[in-house]
C-alpha cells in the first residue's frame, strides 16, 4: 500500500505539472546535481562510507537514522542551492534581458523542488515509520 500511495502521488505531480505548463521547465541538471552532489558530500562527511550507501546497511536503525538525516538535509541543501540561485541571479540581473529574468527565478527555484522530491520520494520512505515517529516527537 506504501508503495501505490507514493506511486499515486508521484503521477498527480507529474499530472499537475504537465497541465500547468511544459514539463521541461521543471527540468535543470546543474540544480540537480548541486542538490544531490552536496547532500552527497554532506552525508560522506558525517557517516563516512556509511552515508554512500546506507540502504545496504543491515542495521535497520542506523539506516533510518542516516535516511532521515539525509532527507532533513537534502531540504537544507535545496534552500541553501535557491539562495545561491537568487543571489547568481541578482548579481547578473543588469545584464539580462528582463525576458530572461522570469526563467532565471524558475531554475533558483528548483532546486527546493528537486529536495522536496528527494526527501518524500526516497528518503522518507526508507525511514522505518517506527523509528521516524520516535525522532519526530
Amino acid at each position: 500500500m506504501k508503495a501505490f500511495g507514493l506511486l499515486f502521488s508521484l503521477v498527480t505531480i507529474l499530472f499537475f505539472i504537465n497541465v500547468g505548463g511544459p514539463i521541461y521547465a521543471f527540468i535543470d541538471i546543474p540544480s540537480l546535481l548541486m542538490v544531490l552532489f552536496i547532500t552527497t558530500g554532506l552525508s560522506m562527511a558525517k557517516y563516512k562510507s556509511e552515508g554512500l550507501l546506507f540502504w545496504k546497511l543491515s542495521d535497520e536503525s542506523k539506516k533510518s537514522e542516516i535516511a532521515s538525516w539525509i532527507g532533513k538535509t537534502c531540504i537544507q541543501v535545496g534552500f541553501f542551492s535557491s539562495i545561491l540561485g537568487f543571489i547568481l541571479l541578482a548579481t547578473n540581473y543588469n545584464n539580462l534581458p528582463s525576458s530572461e529574468i522570469p526563467a532565471g527565478m524558475i531554475v533558483a527555484i528548483l532546486p527546493i523542488f528537486y529536495s522536496m522530491i528527494i526527501y518524500f520520494f526516497i528518503t522518507k520512505p526508507l525511514v522505518n515509520i517506527r523509528d521516524f515517529s520516535n525522532t519526530v516527537n
